[in-house]
């Protein structure tokens, strides 16, 4: 299934109410806070089962039509599948212990990439945290009568708008990409 733009929008606006819902329940005493923290939590935890479970279904379909199609009008679809057993290139399928289990040399370019990336997501949670606490600060000594309240809607407003561009360009992407199948 394609991503969309409303579908984009709703998960930045769905990550932006979770971070304000977890900062906000920082208010609370310790039981309440780690209940309300546990519900959110679950959440997200069904909302991505759900999804993933009607993505499964709706991509379930296409692959028995496209075995069909490969086998050709005549011809029934279990004639076009090798047998389980069997090698694709119809020779018999080799033994589990005579089988290569050795993994593919990682490309350094690619670990590096990978490397630098996780260095920048950990800065980024450091510097978001370090903001959280100096924000939360300046509220308590401005006086403000629920100062966490206050950092939730901040830090929800600034997840949505650190996560949104990068799911809008995500949907374009995929928006060019099935075009682009269409036309070939």
């Amino acid at each position: 299934m394609a991503l969309t733009y409303v579908r984009a929008v709703g998960s930045a606006l769905a990550e932006g109410a979770l971070t304000a819902a977890w900062v906000a329940a920082g208010e609370l005493p310790v039981r309440p806070r780690r209940l309300a923290r546990a519900g959110a939590i679950a959440s997200v935890v069904s909302i991505g089962l759900a999804a993933g479970v009607r993505n499964a279904a709706s991509t379930a379909a296409p692959a028995t039509t496209t075995a069909h199609a490969l086998a050709g009008a005549d011809a029934p679809a279990d004639d076009a599948a090798p047998a389980d057993d069997a090698a694709p290139d119809g020779g018999a399928a080799p033994d589990g212990d005579m089988a290569d289990d050795r993994p593919e040399p990682m490309d350094p370019r690619r670990l590096a990439v990978t490397l630098v990336l996780g260095g920048l997501s950990i800065g980024m949670l450091v510097s978001r945290r370090h903001l959280e606490k100096r924000w939360l600060a300046r509220l308590e000594a401005n006086g403000h009568e629920h100062p966490h309240r206050a950092l939730a809607l901040r830090l929800g407003l600034l997840s949505v708008a650190a996560t949104l561009p990068g799911r809008l360009r995500a949907a374009r992407d995929a928006q060019r990409k099935s075009v682009d199948l269409d036309r070939g």
